[in-house]
């Protein structure tokens, strides 16, 4: 008693010993317990920064939110993983050598039921949609031709075969190894899109028990991936490029973690974020398509070389002793067949080897 009277008198003290020694009474403590402590200040989550993008994004997006009725984060956020999933293998960046980082991004958007997490990723979707539309189309085009010199080589009776023709991935929605790994194998980049997030942990385990999960945790590191499949040949894509992004509720954050709730990494891999939002209000704001139609140009161009060639952007010195970026062409390869996958150049974010 002798140790707590001489300590400073303060009344917000943890011990009970503390508190009466300190001169505290009953009533005092009654007042405390009941709403005498100050409310706490609430923590402000500054929004997105839009400024970061290109001017007809930033538009795009904020016309888009307002339309909507939702924070632009639930576009913004969704919007890097698509994008990095357009670059893919094309680009990379030398941070120095040895150490090349690959646009592999994983993103969730927390919201509560109805607070718009579906229509605004379906707008950050929006460009990729158009490229797998035209990629799927070009495809259709090609089999028909393909199927149409098959015929024609059985009925001259020649043993060779054409090509058969391969399309082109720019995302997909099922996330097990063994549908990814082709798909990996044959385009620069890949983003598995999902309305609810929980359903990709929960797909990990649909046919080998923990197995995805483990696969998923290297490609994140852009670790090369082996597929050894019983009914086909075996798959090596030697510098994977998969995208994550989706919605989750707040409720379902725990479900992440997986059946054994190990601490594995899956949800560190994760970009998270959790704007306010607000019930939706009726408004005839609609975003601009022109913006639209040119934010789908930027991804095309973000694709652009493709399995073809690719780009190397170097960090130089400046003459203060920082950086800036410079872009180094790499040779040309040629388009990816079948039966061997692209030796396009991808890599891990986390200090692999180029």
């Amino acid at each position: 008693m002798m140790r707590a009277k001489s300590r400073v008198r303060d009344e917000t003290k943890v011990g009970l010993d503390d508190f009466f020694a300190a001169g505290g009474t009953a009533a005092k403590l009654e007042a405390l317990a009941v709403g005498g402590l100050p409310e706490p200040e609430p923590i402000g989550v500054p929004p997105f920064p839009l400024d970061v993008f290109p001017a007809v994004v930033r538009r795009h997006i904020a016309e888009s939110a307002t339309a909507l009725g939702v924070p632009a984060d639930l576009i913004a956020v969704p919007f890097l993983p698509m994008a990095g999933g357009a670059i893919g293998n094309t680009r990379a960046l030398v941070v120095k050598p040895g150490w090349v980082v690959r646009p592999i991004l994983w993103t969730a958007t927390i919201a509560p039921p109805g607070g718009g997490k579906s229509p605004a990723l379906a707008v950050a979707r929006a460009p990729l949609d158009r490229l797998q539309d035209a990629a799927y189309a070009r495809y259709e085009q090609e089999r028909a031709a393909w199927e149409r010199a098959v015929a024609a080589a059985k009925a001259e009776k020649r043993q060779e075969q054409p090509p058969r023709p391969i399309l082109e991935h720019f995302y997909t929605v099922d996330a097990t190894v063994e549908a990814l790994s082709p798909m990996l194998a044959t385009s620069a980049g890949v983003t598995v899109i999902r309305d609810e997030l929980v359903g990709l942990v929960k797909s990990h385990d649909a046919y080998r028990k923990g197995g995805d999960r483990e696969s998923f945790l290297s490609l994140w590191a852009g670790m090369p991936l082996k597929v050894d499949r019983r009914s086909a040949d075996p798959l090596l894509v030697r510098r994977p490029v998969l995208c994550i992004t989706g919605g989750i509720q707040p409720d379902r954050l725990p479900e992440l973690r997986g059946d054994g709730a190990a601490l594995d990494g899956f949800l560190d891999r994760h970009l998270f974020t959790y704007p306010e939002t607000r019930p939706h209000r009726w408004t005839e704001a609609t975003p601009d398509p022109a913006d639209a139609a040119a934010v789908a140009r930027l991804f095309a161009r973000l694709r652009a070389g493709g399995t073809e060639e690719g780009h190397l952007i170097r960090l130089s010195p400046r003459r203060d002793g920082s950086s800036r970026t410079g872009t180094t062409r790499m040779p040309a390869r040629s388009p990816p067949r079948a039966a061997s996958p692209p030796d396009s150049p991808r890599s891990s974010p986390n200090n692999s080897p180029a």
